[in-house]
């Protein structure tokens, strides 16, 4: 408790330390504590916690409070903070229950038990060294609760008498041998910490069943995969807050509405350049009391001069804004920056239809990677609402997209888009599937003409012309390398860049660099931060391995009929192919 203690009081990023025996003057949750404020690890939060210690004795068969004790008091704080929201709960309890648990309060754990059903929450255990995986459906639990209590109790027991002797017979704990085989007399003893958890795996199964969820047999190594397992697909996704807006379908006719982003580009954080900070006296590198080198803010100032042989700088009063425009500079003034804007400001944020176009003349004018918004009705609005769904159902039906502007903040220029029909759930016509979801309209930015490239129109040469056999090639190697959409889910797969990002980081966090790879002039070797990222070739995800084994057979013939040629890497840059200068 007192390194937990310590590291909460030097970590900027934990900022509540509850002990629940000095809250509420009990000592039933003794050895509980909660902590919170932890938004987004930072290096000093990791250091923090490589220095934790744990202060009991791991060996010790008594230990204070146990994991039935966890799981009353998160029941007991899910029901106070959750009841009455719109929640998808869960609670997750890792454990290896290799400890007895003493007294149980079987009050407070049928209480936290009926708490959990009547808040439709699960309970995620994963047991480090159990031996069996179980499922409890919520549906079942519930169906279950209708029943009367007469059947369930003639059905629990016929049940849970075979199952139980099922399981007994092969649930054998881990035995310790005894004897010399050559004699014939082996003595087998199971290990006392083996039957205790055996013992524990048999009341939390009986936990579990009582509030549905599942059990999660674990090593210890696959602790992370496991949780991926059972835990939302977007946990840990961003959500985007959706803000009022005014929708304008036709002149004269502005509906309530809401607008969201849908998608947003996530990047690495760039890098900012300090100065470290030296002692004068002696010349070596200053650390803080953490330990850190002390770095300086750097800062760009630029200087200007009225001729570029001379350094006489201008004055401020001399000074203006301007746009280029061609070879000349336009000088633009404050005043004159506010007037462009003001016709862009509104009270609200705005989606304007101007038009309506074919979609197959937008998806073919290359939409553009950028951000994309949801627009739906709002919530006291039943005309709205009933509006946007109408207008993205004919919009489905006839193959077409509105040609829109939509303004994303108050006072941002406006963008140029298409509004997709967009359907979440199902929709059958009579509006009974309206809790499964609902109609909306998708904003997709347009280019300009000058954000397309020219692509030149090139007659291909008969020489670079193959056979049919080749044709054929080509055809079935694509076929064999098609993904199905099933194995290939956004939400499933991280940026690999960003990946690797976090775990560098971790990685120096934990264990930092030496105070000469610290202030080196060249850095880290390459070699040494890929090895820190861990970072894979895509190659090496289990998508593109899956396909390059269904594809072999086809690739290999690919490569039979145009054999790879390695080129000189002098001469590499100066080769020159027919397709070379399409787009210039």
């Amino acid at each position: 408790m007192e390194d937990i203690s310590k590291f909460f009081r030097r970590c900027k990023d934990g900022r509540k330390l509850e002990r629940y025996a000095e809250a509420t003057s009990s000592d039933n949750f003794k050895n509980i504590v909660e902590f919170g404020g932890l938004r987004q690890t930072s290096p000093t939060t990791l250091r923090a916690v490589k220095d934790i210690t744990c202060t009991m004795d791991p060996h010790s068969d008594s230990v204070d409070g146990d994991f039935c004790n966890g799981f009353i008091l998160a029941a007991d704080e899910l029901h106070k903070r959750t009841k009455g929201k719109k929640y998808n709960r869960k609670i997750v309890l890792i454990t290896d229950g290799e400890h007895a648990v003493e007294n149980p309060n079987s009050s407070q754990l049928q209480a936290a038990i009926q708490s959990m059903r009547e808040l439709r929450s699960e309970l995620v255990v994963l047991g480090i060294g159990f031996r069996e995986n179980k499922d409890f459906a919520m549906n079942e639990i519930v169906k279950a609760d209708g029943e009367s209590e007469e059947e369930s109790e003639d059905d629990d027991g016929s049940e849970d008498d075979d199952s139980e002797g099922e399981e007994d017979e092969n649930r054998k704990p881990d035995a310790v041998e005894s004897g010399n085989p050559d004699d014939g007399i082996v003595t087998s003893k199971p290990s006392k910490r083996d039957l205790m958890r055996s013992e524990n795996e048999r009341l939390l199964q009986s936990i579990v069943g009582a509030v549905g969820g599942c059990i999660l047999a674990a090593d210890g190594c696959d602790i992370s995969d496991l949780l991926m397992t059972r835990l939302p697909p977007k946990a840990g996704t961003k959500k985007s807050v959706a803000g009022n807006a005014d929708i304008r379908i036709a002149p004269g006719l502005t509906l309530e509405g809401k607008q969201a982003v849908l998608t947003s580009k996530v990047g690495i954080k760039p890098l900012i350049k300090e100065k470290y900070s030296y002692d004068p006296e002696t010349g070596d590198p200053e650390r803080d009391s953490a330990g850190e080198l002390m770095t300086l803010k750097t800062r760009i100032q630029r200087m200007l001069v009225e001729d570029k042989d001379s350094a006489v700088e201008v004055p401020i009063a001399k000074r203006t804004n301007a746009y280029r425009y061609g070879s000349d500079l336009v000088p633009v003034g404050k005043m004159d920056e506010d007037g462009l804007k003001a016709p862009f400001f509104s009270d609200k944020k705005l989606t304007e239809v101007m038009g309506y176009l074919d979609k197959n003349d937008v998806v073919n004018s290359n939409l553009l990677a950028g951000p994309t918004y949801a627009i739906f009705g709002g919530d006291k609005s039943v005309r709205g609402r009933t509006a946007i769904a109408a207008l993205s159902q004919a919009l489905e039906e006839t193959d077409k997209v509105a040609f829109c502007k939509l303004k994303k903040e108050k006072k941002s220029e406006p963008i140029v888009g298409a509004l997709f029909p967009k359907i979440q759930g199902k929709d059958d016509g009579a509006g009974s599937s309206q809790q499964n979801g609902g109609r909306y309209l998708e904003f997709i930015a347009l280019p300009y003409v000058g954000d397309l490239s020219k692509m030149v129109s090139r007659r291909q040469p008969e020489e670079y012309r193959g056979t049919v056999e080749e044709d054929k090639a080509c055809d079935e190697m694509i076929d064999a390398m098609m993904i199905a959409d099933c194995d290939f889910n956004s939400f499933d797969i991280s940026v690999p860049a960003m990946s690797a990002n976090h775990k560098m980081v971790a990685h120096f966090a934990t264990d930092p660099k030496s105070a000469k790879d610290e202030t080196s002039k060249e850095g880290l070797p390459d070699n040494t931060i890929r090895k820190v990222a861990q970072a894979m070739p895509l190659c090496e995800y289990d998508v593109p391995i899956i396909i390059a084994k269904k594809s072999k057979k086809e690739v290999d013939v690919f490569i039979s009929k145009f054999p790879l040629i390695e080129n000189d890497e002098e001469t590499e840059q100066k080769v020159m192919h027919w397709g070379d200068t399409i787009s210039k």
